[in-house]
């Protein structure tokens, strides 16, 4: 069963969202521009073991940042990358115009991405300079594309849990979403209809 394309939380039943029993079961897979929706509704653990199978692992944060270096601001609105479509993700590569210096495509919007990171949050679940709940009051310095910064949330933060990083924005982010946004919000048991993951091998 290929990871690429899932439209639901529709892993076989074997593959917990845990990670547990995923092993030859999901895979990452890489396929032509414009052929199909990248996945979705997927763990970091699911997706940390869909790399595993496929040999390759997530990406770290400085490594995800590499490659989406030179991807253009996304503005508001489709015309450079999906970032102002609700509910209604792109065909990867779909946006021809949505590429970086190093020729990958969707590294801003259409969904967030799992990189390998987890950090830890505070005796309240705020992580950083985040004073509130969700917050998204730390976006970028002029030059940075307005790109979003979302913190913990008190879910993902409670008791000390850690979150996982998510990168890139989503395909309902708007301006907010770039090479620069990042997203601390979730655990890395969390799944949803804008969360998917990129996978790469060492040379």
């Amino acid at each position: 069963y290929g990871v690429n394309g899932a439209g639901n939380d529709n892993y076989p039943a074997a593959c917990n969202d845990n990670g547990a029993g995923c092993k030859d079961l999901i895979f990452a897979c890489s396929l032509g521009p414009n052929t199909t929706k990248p996945s979705s509704y997927i763990t970091w653990f699911q997706a940390n073991i869909a790399c595993a199978n496929a040999g390759k692992e997530l990406l770290p944060n400085a490594v995800w940042q590499m490659a989406a270096s030179g991807t253009p601001d996304p503005g508001t609105d489709n015309s450079v990358c999906n970032v102002a479509s609700l509910g209604t993700p792109a065909n990867t590569g779909q946006l021809s115009t949505c590429v970086s210096s190093r020729g990958v495509f969707d590294m801003a919007g259409n969904y967030w991405e799992w990189t390998a990171e987890w950090i830890s949050a505070g005796g309240t679940g705020i992580y950083g300079g985040c004073t509130t709940d969700g917050c998204n009051n730390a976006p970028w310095p002029a030059g940075y594309g307005g790109d979003g910064v979302w913190n913990l949330r008190t879910k993902a933060g409670v008791n000390g849990r850690p979150s996982a990083v998510l990168r890139g924005g989503e395909w309902g982010n708007g301006a907010s979403a770039g090479v620069f946004a990042f997203n601390a919000n979730n655990g890395p048991s969390a799944w949803g209809d804008t969360a998917g993951f990129r996978c790469g091998r060492r040379r």
